[in-house]
């Protein structure tokens, strides 16, 4: 499992609210931004691989503060690629860090 520091599309906007940049919940259309933004970033694809065309969410919790202050988000989703692939059932998280901001991870199950 990959964690990396997400890019840029995290910062604190008006579509955050009380979160410091975690969306509300996994149907937010800022938890879709960041997933269509950040997937490619978090498998490290390069210009010539295949591009996401679709996620459907399935499931996925409400954001919860996991540590006094800072806020965390699972969403189960399944992204649909360019080439065909589809990958069911993956788990995008993203949450904040006291130190470095934002971070996130994609993963199967």
């Amino acid at each position: 499992m990959k964690i990396a520091i997400l890019a840029a599309l995290f910062s604190v906007g008006a579509h955050a609210t009380d979160l410091s940049g975690i969306p509300q919940n996994c149907q937010a259309p800022l938890a879709h931004d960041m997933e269509m933004t950040n997937i490619p970033y978090l498998l490290e694809l390069g210009p010539n691989a295949a591009r996401i065309k679709s996620i459907d969410t399935v499931v996925g919790v409400p954001a919860y503060e996991y540590y006094p202050g800072l806020y965390r988000i699972d969403c189960y989703i399944t992204v649909h690629w360019s080439n065909g692939a589809v990958d069911y059932m993956h788990k995008f998280s993203m949450w904040e860090d006291r130190y470095d901001g934002l971070k996130g991870t994609y993963s199967e199950r």
